[in-house]
């Protein structure tokens, strides 16, 4: 079900260097079928046309989308333990700000804004405004929104941008 849903956005593979074959780190966070799905693409998924989301958001929270509602999901990192890997950018990222130590980080947004997994929360999807918060060393929570309940619903919400949306903003 999640490879024929990447298949279709287009998904492709930058390799990674360093796979981890080990993905006794993630079992806790990922089921066998994400973590299956991950690993068929050896590093860094990257989507054709890009991809979007559209998470349910209070109003206070509209300014994080585009203005059709969207949001856009860059790419997805992989299993390896390099700069294409989420066991390297949650390390990385948990090393500048130990705020983000509940979270994995499973990909990025536009201008570099994190996409993560709760630890906490297991399962809960979030966009991190995190460049701002590293900055600032601001508190997280006002810059912590929730896009998806679970990896799986949101794989499965991903819509291709189209060209059209592409060039809009």
């Amino acid at each position: 079900m999640i490879k024929n849903k990447l298949d279709i956005l287009g998904a492709h593979s930058i390799p990674s260097d360093h796979i981890c074959n080990n993905t006794n780190n993630f079992d806790r966070y990922l089921s066998k079928e994400q973590l299956e799905a991950i690993s068929n693409y050896d590093g860094l998924i990257s989507f054709t046309n890009g991809a979007q989301i559209k998470p349910t958001l209070s109003t206070t929270q509209k300014s994080i989308c585009d203005k059709n509602g969207y949001i856009s999901i860059d790419f997805l990192y992989g299993l390896g333990d390099d700069e294409y890997g989420i066991t390297y950018n949650t390390r990385k990222q948990t090393q500048a700000s130990h705020e983000l130590d509940e979270f994995l980080i499973i990909g990025e947004s536009s201008g570099g804004d994190k996409i993560c997994l709760s630890k906490k929360m297991v399962g809960f999807i979030f966009r991190i405004m995190n460049q701002r918060a590293l900055m600032t060393h601001c508190i997280l929570l006002p810059l912590t929104f929730q896009v998806s309940l679970t990896i799986l619903k949101m794989i499965l919400k991903l819509k291709m941008i189209t060209k059209e949306k592409k060039h809009m903003g």
